[in-house]
């Protein structure tokens, strides 16, 4: 929201810092292209949607309301960590 007013996300251009309108095209299938997702740490989680995410480097300690996130599409998570392993 800028102005008072709500904007579509869809229809409002990424800015560059010198005001310059980001042109997306380029970005379109380039190889190499993932989202990844900042650490979540200390956060509360409820209620988000996550689609192909890359969640391989994102910390999750202390975050409250995970069971509340949902999952879709190819979401990447890290290897488990070799450890005690109890039978």
């Amino acid at each position: 929201m800028r102005d008072g007013r709500i904007h579509d996300a869809e229809t409002d251009p990424f800015v560059l810092p010198d005001g310059r309108a980001v042109q997306e095209q380029v970005l379109d299938g380039a190889s190499g292209a993932w989202v990844r997702l900042a650490p979540l740490r200390g956060v509360d989680a409820a209620h988000p949607v996550l689609a192909d995410v890359d969640l391989s480097r994102c910390l999750f300690t202390g975050t409250v309301h995970l069971d509340q996130v949902r999952l879709e599409g190819a979401c990447s998570f890290e290897t488990v960590p070799p450890g005690v392993h109890w039978r």
